[in-house]
């Protein structure tokens, strides 16, 4: 930020570590160098994300920085209680076994986009004057939800502000998803296209961080060890997914598992709680869920004829290979495969790759 970059966007499946990285490294960095920060955590609100941005931009410096990940869930639930409920249920299989998910989502709201883009504008301009020649670090996760808005007049607003503050304003992007980052900055008719500076991976987390957290669970716990080896081992068995481990370590400060090996047991089987995931999987179609699984078992040679075969014997028809490109696709855009290089994919976020590892170990025993 300090050699000219304007722009910059990160990318990592969730759970990996990026917000924690924003809040705890890279946001009081940029306080040490006199930024005012405003971070906004797209995934965290239950607004609209031009509504959630203006409210982060509203909210004063500490207010708005200071919320760590349980109170900005007690916030999103604060507001989820003023928002009407519309519930649903849905069953889904993978791997031969079946599921059930109850979910509550809040009603669709009238269109308003012409009031959100008049606050969106005061909120940006009343930022840039509260600074007072100060830089700004305005940091929005899990920014890909934008290009999945339906209200793109509201985005373009967005990048008016962008362009006409470029000098004063520095912007940090992050997403759970490389696609929908790509279709956000990357191609000519995006939305904010050259807005994202350059897209960098968030690189995976290693035995510093571990090494880290040992440190404070012993001086939390007035010299109980953690084990610098067994908590690698766990946090490697978890898929390397921040979120788990921090669970696991959390179930062994409140006696909840014996050590941190028996608490990274207990994380895999209380995985999958993110509803929008379950909800993702019962959509599916039935090639699609068999391509899933494919990915996670190949990850490449999926448009092989022994592969496109082998998913023909399975549903009982002849599949073509264009029935298989389109499957991909799909798996791409709602963010469970990503495409790592040409023909070869792995999938998004650790808890699904973990559901497929206890099922599979389920159906062995």
């Amino acid at each position: 930020m300090e050699f000219g970059v304007r722009a910059m966007t990160l990318f990592a499946p969730r759970g990996i570590g990026k917000t924690e990285f924003l809040r705890r490294d890279l946001i009081p960095l940029a306080r040490e160098h006199n930024f005012l920060c405003i971070h906004c955590d797209l995934w965290a609100s239950s607004e609209g994300p031009m509504s959630a941005i203006a409210r982060a931009l509203e909210s004063s410096d500490t207010d708005n920085e200071s919320l760590g990940g349980t109170e900005r869930l007690v916030r999103r639930a604060q507001e989820l209680l003023k928002t009407p409920i519309t519930k649903t249920r849905a069953e889904f299989q993978l791997l031969g076994h079946k599921a059930a998910v109850e979910a509550a989502f809040p009603e669709p709201k009238a269109d308003s986009s012409g009031d959100e883009a008049e606050r969106l504008m005061r909120a940006f301009k009343s930022m840039v004057k509260r600074a007072r020649r100060r830089p700004v670090l305005l940091v929005i996760d899990e920014a890909q939800t934008l290009a999945m808005s339906k209200a793109e007049p509201l985005v373009r607003t967005l990048r008016s502000l962008f362009e006409a503050h470029s000098d004063e304003v520095t912007r940090m992007f992050t997403g759970s998803s490389r696609l929908g980052l790509e279709r956000m900055f990357r191609r000519s008719r995006a939305p904010l296209f050259g807005q994202g500076g350059n897209l960098d991976a968030f690189p995976p987390l290693e035995r510093d961080f571990i090494r880290a957290i040992a440190e404070w669970f012993n001086e939390r716990t007035g010299g109980a060890v953690l084990g610098e080896a067994a908590a690698w081992a766990a946090f490697e068995r978890l898929h390397r997914s921040a979120r788990l481990f921090r669970s696991a370590v959390e179930a062994v400060l409140v006696g909840q598992a014996p050590n941190i090996a028996a608490a990274s047991e207990l994380a895999r089987y209380q995985l999958v709680t993110d509803e929008s995931l379950k909800l993702k999987l019962t959509s599916l179609s039935p090639l699609q869920s068999l391509i899933l699984q494919a990915v996670w078992r190949l990850g490449t040679n999926l448009y092989s004829s022994a592969n496109i075969k082998a998913l023909g014997r399975v549903l009982g028809r002849q599949v073509e290979a264009g029935e298989v490109q389109a499957a991909l696709q799909r798996l791409e855009r709602l963010e469970l495969i990503d495409r790592i290089e040409h023909g070869a994919y792995e999938i998004e976020m650790p808890e699904l790759a973990l559901l497929f590892e206890d099922l599979v170990a389920r159906s062995e025993r």
